[in-house]
């Protein structure tokens, strides 16, 4: 029998499972045209994900419909309220981590702190796509809130427990640096048929403009490396890791406990207090008013390689263009969700 994260991984790359999501979305436009197309996908994949951690259950032939009526179920009746909920996801629970595809070669080898084990030949491959990253990173700008990668805080990896956020950063921000920097608010649209590798070089060289020459190479580099592979999700159980230092990203990274006693120290009764929302929840400055489980920092060393679990997820990019035929579009269109779905007869 598959263990629970082979079958998330054999569900959510189903494609009749993808189709009937999609298909899911595309009715919810023709109700609510203006609302984010990226969000209602996501939000639908990360239902799927929790409701096969919630029931462990192994039968991946459900239709989305079912899932996600068994799912509000369990979230809207006295089955999501456990007297030992806290102690359950101490023992048989998760936290997740997610990275590009690009990577998973050398955590599967080596584990996340895997730059500091690669061979010279390793070495040298992964910098070839870093060093492009990085030049583009100087021209075009950086997100200084990240800091992964093996450019100074080397030691460093951001994780949360499963749920939207695990989705949002998995299908969404793949390769993160590059989306939170260079491409940081990227107005590129999409053209339907177009390779996600094709279309980060023409987002790099639009934003590049005058320059777009001198970055040739690095551009070439960046999209062939990090946008080539399909994005990757990491479980942890808890268990194997509960007494590694963890702490809150968005507040202070400085200040850090063991992660059993990190979890403790919040009120969760009920099962969606654990799963992860948005990436960013605006807080009171209080660590410990709200579940702030989204963007953890821990220690990358101190997670043994053999409780990393690795699943590959469908990127959104490649989901919109399935989308966008479903809906109607023609290769060579512009891909305008929003828009189309405001006249309900152009949506299939």
């Amino acid at each position: 029998m598959d263990s629970i994260e082979k079958t998330i991984e054999r569900v959510l790359n189903n494609p009749k499972m993808i189709s009937e999501i999609l298909d899911a979305v595309i009715d919810e436009l023709k109700k609510t045209p203006r609302i984010k197309v990226d969000d209602l996908i996501m939000d639908k994949f990360s239902i799927v994900l929790q409701y096969y951690l919630i029931t462990r259950d192994s039968n991946t032939n459900y239709s989305f419909s079912d899932i996600y009526y068994e799912y509000f179920v369990l979230l809207n009746t006295n089955l999501n309220r456990f007297p030992n909920l806290k102690d359950n996801i101490l023992k048989n629970g998760f936290l997740t981590s997610t990275f590009n595809g690009h990577d998973r070669e050398y955590i599967e080898k080596y584990g996340f702190d895997y730059f500091s084990l690669v061979d010279s030949r390793e070495e040298e491959e992964i910098n070839k796509g870093f060093n492009s990253l990085k030049n583009l990173e100087n021209e075009l700008g950086k997100n200084d809130y990240y800091f992964g990668g093996h450019d100074g805080d080397i030691n460093t990896i951001y994780l949360s427990t499963p749920g939207f956020s695990t989705i949002q950063y998995a299908l969404s921000k793949s390769p993160e640096r590059l989306y939170n920097g260079p491409l940081k608010d990227n107005n590129t649209k999409m053209i339907v048929g177009e390779s996600k590798e094709d279309y980060i070089r023409r987002s790099l060289i639009e934003r590049l403009g005058s320059n777009k020459d001198r970055y040739l190479e690095d551009v070439l580099n960046v999209s062939s490396i990090y946008c080539t592979k399909k994005p990757c999700i990491s479980f942890i159980k808890i268990s194997d890791i509960n007494d590694i230092p963890i702490s809150d990203a968005y507040y202070d990274k400085s200040y850090c406990m063991p992660l059993e006693k990190f979890i403790n120290k919040f009120n969760i009764s009920y099962l969606d207090d654990f799963f992860s929302k948005s990436i960013f929840i605006p807080g009171n400055g209080n660590l410990f008013n709200q579940v702030r489980f989204n963007d953890m920092v821990s220690l990358a060393g101190m997670i043994p390689r053999e409780s990393i679990s690795i699943i590959s997820v469908p990127d959104l990019y490649d989901l919109k263009q399935t989308l966008a035929l479903m809906m109607g579009y023609n290769i060579g269109d512009y891909f305008e969700p929003n828009i189309r779905a405001l006249d309900s007869n152009k949506v299939i």
